[in-house]
Parts: C-alpha cells; structure tokens; sequence
C-alpha cells in the first residue's frame, strides 16, 4: 500500500505594494483602507496556512559574529543593523496560486511607527513548513 504524502507548501514570491504608507490608526492586521498596503504572495504547489509577523530596524552592537542589541558594557563595538520581531502575528488561510490581502501597518493591535521594518511570510500545511520570506517596507508619517 502506498502512503501518499502532502506536498510542503512553496512559497514562491511576496510583494507589497505600496512599500511604504502611513499605518492605520485604528482596525486590525488586515483592515482595508486608503493607506493601507497590499501584500501579495504565490503558493505553487497546494493551499496553506500563512504567518505574517513583522521584525523592526534596530542598530544594535556587533558582539563576535552576532549583531546583538546596544548595551552599556558593548558601547564600544562596531554598530551593526538587527531585525528583533515584534509581538503579535497574523495567520492567513491561503489557496494555491496569488494570494492578496491589505495591510494597515497594525500589529498586535499596535500601530506600527514611522520606520523601516520587514514582513515575514511563513507557510505551513499538515505535512510540514515551507521555506519563509520577507519583504522590506517602510511605515511614512501621515501628511
């Protein structure tokens, strides 16, 4: 007897389009609206479930092979750029081919500040997790 296994869902493209908006200043992850960006992304293979969360743009201290955060005893050490990830995420249930939902700069019920972040995009079906990806963005002040 065969076992047929399920295939781990490929992620093969994200985009966002505007990268850099003003975020929302009420709603949720996915509230649409004028300012809001649009996330698009390509499973190839089959339908999957989808985690978004979002990591910030810190400076942070380089500490041997590590760019770690900025504290009194490593001052001293080269400046490095980091990406710690912010609480909260969304999880998305997506069909296989394009996928689209918007994005109002919200994350954990929290507007996001004017700055430079990345969106990463994790698929996961029964049978395992794809491989992530991200995107750079940029959250503006309102005009």
């Amino acid at each position: 007897m065969l076992d047929i296994v399920a295939p781990v869902p490929a992620l093969t493209s994200l985009d966002l389009s505007p990268p850099a908006f003003p975020a929302r200043s009420a709603g949720g992850f996915t509230t649409e609206g004028r300012s809001s960006s649009r996330i698009t992304f390509r499973l190839a293979n089959t339908a999957a479930s989808v985690r978004f969360t979002v990591a910030a743009r810190r400076t942070g201290r380089r500490t041997g092979s590590n760019c770690s955060r900025a504290t009194q005893a490593n001052r001293s050490r080269r400046s490095c750029v980091r990406y710690p990830l912010l609480p909260g995420s969304y999880t998305h249930s997506a069909t296989q081919g394009m996928n689209s939902l918007p994005f109002s700069g919200r994350v954990g019920s929290r507007r996001l500040k004017p700055g430079t972040y990345r969106l990463h995009a994790s698929p996961r079906t029964a049978s395992g997790r794809g491989t992530p990806r991200r995107k750079t963005f940029r959250i503006i002040r309102r005009r």
